[in-house]
């Protein structure tokens, strides 16, 4: 049951994706601009959730001094300043 659903879902979702290609109905189409915008938020949070998982796991290697440090410190500056870039350009 727990792969069932999310197949479902998937299956279901794709097909409304392709239906709007083929029918140029307003009922299909609007369906079709509302699982889109959902998945623009859903894969934002993903997103955020992801790189603030990886924060967390390399400040603790850099507490740590394990051997990867140097690698620790490149990827958590490469994602402030990707996060500081985003808010420049949103508000700049």
């Amino acid at each position: 049951m727990k792969r069932e659903i999310p197949a479902v879902i998937l299956f279901l979702t794709g097909l409304a994706m392709i239906a709007e290609r083929l029918f140029k109905a307003t009922v299909v189409t609007d369906l079709a601009v509302g699982i889109r915008q959902w998945g623009i938020i859903i894969a934002g949070f993903a997103l955020a959730t992801a790189a603030c998982n990886l924060v967390v796991i390399h400040a603790g290697n850099i507490q740590r001094k394990r051997k990867c440090v140097l690698q620790c410190h490149v990827v958590d500056f490469s994602i402030y300043y990707g996060w500081i870039g985003c808010l420049l350009r949103n508000h700049g």
